[in-house]
């Protein structure tokens, strides 16, 4: 498995490798399946499946932030296990990981906050340990 060490990853299907990347437009329009991660600290695996499928797992440390086209969040933790499609915020020993997650176009997105946040890409559920979940982000 490959092993890097940064503060930022954009991660996203694409078809040319070495594509010019403008991330301020990027992020106003992320592909469908796109991600970005932000973090003091950012390390990305790259491991094969059984079949030869590379497969990535991000671990992000200290500030994170995250951001798709259906959900976005901060955490002082955040994992990300390809393979699962599952994305994993931790608030840290004091703090609370919070996701917003887009319901419909033009509606206020879902609050959900928690000491820990598992959030299933494909299926759209989350699971939340020690926190809440405030419908339409009201309070």
């Amino acid at each position: 498995s490959d092993v890097c060490s940064s503060d930022l990853v954009l991660n996203f299907p694409c078809e040319n490798p070495n594509i010019d990347i403008d991330l301020e437009s990027v992020m106003d329009n992320l592909p469908k399946g796109g991600m970005f991660l932000r973090a003091d600290r950012l390390d990305v695996l790259s491991k094969q499946d059984s079949k030869g499928k590379s497969q990535q797992e991000m671990r992000a440390k200290g500030r994170v932030l995250v951001h798709a086209q259906e959900f976005w969040g901060r955490a002082e933790q955040v994992s990300y296990e390809e393979a699962k499609d599952l994305v994993i915020f931790h608030g840290g020993d004091t703090g609370v990981a919070t996701l917003y997650k887009r319901v419909r176009q033009g509606a206020p997105p879902e609050e959900i906050k928690g000491k820990k946040i598992t959030y299933n890409r494909s299926s759209g559920q989350f699971k939340i340990d020690e926190g809440r979940w405030l419908n339409g982000g009201s309070n």
